[in-house]
């Protein structure tokens, strides 16, 4: 590996200047911009990479992002949260920076000294909140949730349109029998309610029955609930792809098939697909794009050094992605 005194020698200069031009300083080091450019040139020529610890201690800053989200292991093996973690290690990347995976403990101090910012991704506890308030007071930290000093992202929303999209995709395929499992962050049972007010819109007479679970909990506890009903909804909208695949593989070792017997939209999916057969039908919120959105707003929150209470985000546009998840009722 070329050390930064072969940089120096190559560009026939000293080594401190190469330190100050390649550690992040450029603006204050007393070397002509040429000579800089210089440095830069062959630094890269060589393939001289600084120290990133040396880096850190002469300029304050690691390049690094803390990512807090409340349960890491559910997150980066379920399909939505491993392409959302991947578009933040793109985004971050891209900018020049790494994103480090925050590990929720409230017990535990949160190292600052370790990032330059932090980004607090979906709901977390009280405790944590406490613990990120306090981080909040030493670096930046974006978050969708509300926590004392930090930058609350507001997401402009399309929820009500999602399950809309959801209802009037289902009846037009002529399921009147519908299971809606909603997620305990969403007390409102807001999926049901769309399907409810639109059947009503339509003079529908529909069959609506609701299950609610956690979208860590992985075996999710009312997918044996559903196995078990008799007879079986003619259509079931999951919460996410990460509940259907596990649904599906449910039913399947009951001999219940996928489109056949019982159609699954999936409320979270993404138009890209995972590769597993049958594809999903549902809803691509593009939640990649808005992990895009957390990480510039955040880096230009470091980068401007200044603070602010709110920040509003306004969304990709959902589409409604058709696979194989979903065919018209049995008879119907």
């Amino acid at each position: 590996m070329p050390t930064i005194a072969d940089v120096a020698k190559a560009a026939g200069v000293s080594k401190a200047a190469v330190s100050r031009v390649v550690g992040g300083k450029r603006s204050t080091t007393g070397v002509s911009a040429a000579t800089q450019q210089r440095i830069l040139n062959v630094a890269q020529e060589l393939g001289y990479v600084p120290n990133p610890l040396a880096v850190a201690l002469s300029t304050g800053r690691t390049y690094n992002i803390g990512l807090l989200v409340a349960s890491p292991l559910a997150f980066l093996t379920h399909p939505n949260g491993a392409l959302q973690y991947g578009a933040f290690v793109q985004a971050a990347g891209e900018m020049g920076y790494r994103i480090a995976i925050v590990w929720p403990d409230a017990r535990r101090r949160l190292e600052n000294r370790m990032i330059d910012g932090c980004i607090v991704y979906g709901v977390v506890s009280p405790a944590l909140v406490e613990k990120m308030a306090t981080l909040a007071r030493q670096v930046p930290v974006v978050t969708t949730d509300r926590i004392p000093g930090a930058t609350q992202i507001v997401v402009e929303g399309q929820a009500d349109k999602g399950f809309r999209m959801a209802a009037e995709y289902l009846y037009k395929l002529g399921h009147r029998d519908i299971v809606t499992v909603e997620i305990t962050t969403i007390p409102e049972r807001q999926a049901r309610a769309s399907f409810e007010a639109l059947a009503k819109e339509q003079g529908l007479d529909v069959r609506l029955r609701t299950l609610v679970d956690h979208w860590e909990a992985r075996p999710y506890p009312s997918v044996e609930e559903i196995a078990h009903l008799r007879p079986l909804p003619t259509a079931i909208y999951a919460f996410d792809d990460g509940y259907a695949r596990a649904l599906i593989a449910r039913l399947t070792r009951e001999g219940v098939r996928v489109p056949e017997d019982v159609s699954v939209f999936s409320r979270e999916t993404h138009a890209k697909g995972d590769g597993i057969v049958p594809g999903l039908t549902g809803v691509d919120w593009h939640f990649e794009r808005l992990s895009v959105d957390f990480v510039h707003q955040l880096i230009e929150l470091i980068e401007r050094k200044e603070r602010t209470d709110k920040v509003s985000v306004k969304p990709a546009e959902i589409e409604l992605v058709i696979q194989d998840s979903c065919a018209p009722p049995r008879g119907g």
